[in-house]
């Protein structure tokens, strides 16, 4: 069942629909567009009024989701995919229609695509083949380049070709894309790239890279851990901006963090659990500063993290079940990220009904909705959460 809530203190439901779990859902011009996986290689779209939650539109993708070479994103209104016939295909969710199309000659394999530099960019290793090649696909004129040429500057070489290779990852800027390449030879490495989308040129970025993460305009590049690093269960990470060749940082940052949500407001999440002789802690990092804005910690917790609540303010919250006779707790702590300030701690029932550990937190408005398997709840807390906070 999908349900449309008010999204004031009210909570009221302002309707329902029969609905089977979407894989993705997408907000778009007053719609709720709902993407499924229909059969085994179609995508299927079905967009409702957000208002009325009447059907506005549907359309079926054929071959999006065929397995080797298909793919699929989106950017704002435009989603765009590839299938593994090499047919592209452009759709304008504000209308439901497909409104560009093309194909070439048949390039089928792994491939990682993106918007960037207002076209879309496909990372393509041809089937049966080591190479790379990078296609760009131009809206405006519906053409498509580099299908018959084999990127270069592999290894930092720029008229080395890339051959031996998969593509490991892949993110896209506005300026350029970055992939790390798995490449093969005399042994296996891991080596991240960054291509511009201006002349196409690949430079080296970084050799031995575990992970790369990309949070513009930040890129995060995972290293090998030390003895220490494997002592706290910490990774080394490399930090660069794409828009400042001369920035440079570096951190550690505990296992758990490639895998979460990671900012918040333009600031770096970081959430600690519990080590032993260490208290669980939520951090807040500036990255343009270098330094750490605030540490929030708990003794007595099973679970931390925060979520953006409003124009630099965010809630930390701290929860735990009742355990081995302790008494449960579900506490929220509002921080200023100007001043790095604490408004006063609070705690909400959610215990009192449910012995369910929340699954997503997030504030809409002045709601914070705290979501389980069978149902959501909502707290009113614009008495504590939007309160000046001061020394």
């Amino acid at each position: 069942m999908l349900h449309c809530l008010d999204g004031t203190a009210n909570g009221n439901v302002l309707w329902q629909r029969f609905a089977y779990s979407p894989q993705e859902v997408f907000f778009v011009e007053g719609m709720i567009i709902l993407l499924y996986h229909k059969g085994r290689y179609d995508l299927y779209l079905k967009a409702l009024d957000s208002k009325t939650g009447n059907l506005k539109w549907n359309l079926t993708l054929p071959r999006l989701k065929s397995g080797h070479g298909s793919i699929y994103g989106r950017s704002g209104n435009f989603l765009y995919g590839r299938d593994n016939t090499d047919r592209f295909t452009l759709v304008d969710l504000s209308l439901g229609e497909v409104v560009l199309e093309n194909r070439i000659g048949r390039r089928n394999g792994n491939v990682k695509a993106g918007f960037g530099g207002g076209q879309v960019q496909f990372l393509i290793t041809p089937a049966y083949r080591t190479t790379l090649q990078w296609l760009s696909w131009d809206l405006e004129k519906n053409e498509i380049k580099g299908s018959k040429q084999v990127v270069k500057g592999r290894d930092g070489d720029p008229k080395k070709p890339f051959d031996n290779n998969f593509i490991e990852f892949a993110k896209f800027g506005s300026q350029s894309c970055y992939f790390i390449s798995r490449q093969e030879g005399q042994g296996r490495e891991y080596v991240a790239y960054r291509g511009d989308y201006k002349d196409q040129n690949v430079r080296l970025v970084g050799k031995n890279t575990r992970h790369l993460k990309f949070e513009p305009p930040f890129l995060f590049m995972q290293k090998e851990e030390n003895e220490q690093n494997k002592k706290d269960r910490t990774h080394p990470w490399v930090v660069q901006r794409e828009d400042d060749p001369n920035y440079s940082h570096s951190m550690d940052l505990p296992h758990e963090w490639y895998h979460r949500p990671t900012f918040i407001h333009g600031r770096l999440l970081e959430v600690r659990p519990p080590r032993p002789n260490e208290f669980a802690s939520v951090r807040i990092h500036d990255l343009a500063s270098k330094k750490a804005l605030f540490t929030h910690a708990s003794a007595n917790t099973e679970r931390m993290g925060a979520v953006a609540a409003g124009p630099n303010r965010i809630l930390v919250y701290d929860w735990k079940r009742n355990n081995r006779g302790t008494e449960p707790h579900f506490k929220l702590t509002p921080y200023d990220l100007n001043s790095g300030l604490a408004g006063p701690t609070v705690e909400i029932d959610y215990w009192n009904s449910n012995n369910q550990q929340p699954s997503e937190i997030r504030v809409i408005g002045n709601l914070l909705l705290v979501n389980h398997r069978t149902s959501i709840k909502a707290w009113d807390i614009r008495n504590f959460s939007s309160a000046p906070i001061e020394k």
